[in-house]
C-alpha cells in the first residue's frame, strides 16, 4: 500500500521569533494540510512557548510541535529536527519567510509526480522577495515543461543558483548526516545536499514561486560574510563544490576559487587548497585568494 505523503515543515526560531505569527498565518492560508509544523526554539523563550500553546489549542488543521533546543548551534538543531520529523518529506521555512497559499498543494502534487521516478529525492519551487521579484538575476532555463530534473550541483546550468525552496525525502536526509566542522556551529546545509548530488540523486526543480521573504541575498552580503567568518571550513568546502560546476561562467568559478582559498587559510587548513576540484582555476586565484584571506581585500569585486 502506497504511503500517504506527509510533510514536516521545520522553522528554526531564535532571535527572530517575533516573526512566527506571520509564518503561522501563511500556514493557515494553505488549501491542503498534509503537513506538520515543527518549531525548533533555539532561545527557548517562555513567551514563544505560550504563544505556540495558544496556536495548538485553537488550530485543528495541522499539528504543531514545539521543541525547545539546548543544542550547540544551528547545525545540531537542524540534525535534531530531521531525526524528530514525522513526515516522509522535510523542508525548512525560516521565520523571515511565508508560503504562498497554494504552496502545500503544489508540493503534494509535485511529489505525486515523482513518486514512481527512480533517483528523484525531492521537489523544489522558487523563492522571491516580498514584492514578488525573483531572487534569480537572470532567466530560468527550465524549458516548456516548467521543471527540470537535475542534481544539486547541476543547478547553475539552469539558472537556479539562487536559494530555492526544497522539499526532500526525510529518509535521504537521514542517510546523509549533516556535516559539522570542528569549532563551527552553522555549517551550510547545502553541503549535505551537495553530497546527495555526488551520489547521483536528483531533484525536480519547478519555476513556480512558492515562498516569499525578506532576503539579504548576494555572494558578499553582510549576512553571508558573517556566516563565512564564523564557519570558514564549512564554507571553504561549499565553494570548492562550486568548482565542480564547469557550466558556470569564468567569473563565478574564479570567485569560488578565491573564496575556497581564503576560507581554507582562515580555517587554518591550507592543505585543503590542494583538494580543489579545479586546480587550474585555483592556481589562477591563488594570489587574490591569499589577499582576501589576510587583508579582506578582494581585488576583482
Amino acid at each position: 500500500m502506497k504511503k500517504r505523503t506527509f510533510i514536516t515543515i521545520c522553522t528554526i526560531s531564535g532571535s527572530h521569533s517575533y516573526l512566527l505569527p506571520h509564518v503561522y498565518e501563511s500556514l493557515l492560508s494553505q488549501t491542503r494540510f498534509h503537513f506538520e509544523w515543527m518549531i525548533m526554539d533555539m532561545d527557548a523563550r517562555e513567551r514563544t512557548q505560550v504563544l505556540v500553546q495558544e496556536w495548538q489549542k485553537e488550530n485543528g488543521r495541522f499539528p504543531i510541535r514545539y521543541v525547545p533546543c539546548e543544542e550547540n548551534g544551528r547545525t545540531e538543531v537542524l540534525q535534531k529536527a530531521i531525526d524528530l520529523a514525522r513526515g516522509n518529506y522535510f523542508c525548512l521555512l525560516d521565520p523571515e519567510e511565508i508560503l504562498s497559499s497554494e504552496a502545500a498543494a503544489c508540493f503534494l502534487e509535485w511529489i505525486e509526480g515523482i513518486s514512481r521516478e527512480e533517483g528523484l529525492i525531492g521537489v523544489s519551487g522558487t523563492k522571491c522577495y516580498l514584492d514578488g521579484s525573483p531572487l534569480t538575476e537572470g532567466p530560468l532555463r527550465i524549458g516548456i515543461r516548467g521543471y527540470v530534473d537535475a542534481t544539486y550541483l547541476e543547478r547553475a546550468k539552469y539558472g537556479l543558483e539562487a536559494p530555492q525552496f526544497e522539499v526532500i525525502q526525510t529518509k535521504i536526509l537521514r542517510e546523509f548526516p549533516l556535516q559539522q566542522c570542528q569549532g563551527e556551529k552553522d555549517t551550510p546545509f547545502r553541503l549535505t545536499l551537495d553530497e546527495t548530488a555526488k551520489r547521483g540523486y536528483k531533484m525536480r526543480w519547478y519555476a513556480e514561486s512558492v515562498c516569499r521573504g525578506e532576503y539579504l541575498y548576494g555572494e558578499r552580503s553582510s549576512c553571508e560574510r558573517r556566516k563565512e567568518r564564523h564557519n570558514p571550513m564549512g564554507y571553504a568546502m561549499l565553494y570548492n563544490n562550486r568548482l565542480r560546476c564547469r557550466e558556470q561562467s569564468f567569473a563565478v568559478r574564479f570567485d569560488a576559487a578565491c573564496h575556497h582559498i581564503a576560507l581554507s587559510l582562515r580555517a587554518h587548513h591550507p592543505e585543503y587548497i590542494l583538494k580543489s576540484y579545479d586546480r587550474k582555476m585555483s592556481l589562477l586565484a591563488l594570489f587574490p585568494g591569499i589577499l582576501l584571506a589576510f587583508g579582506g581585500y578582494y581585488p576583482f569585486g
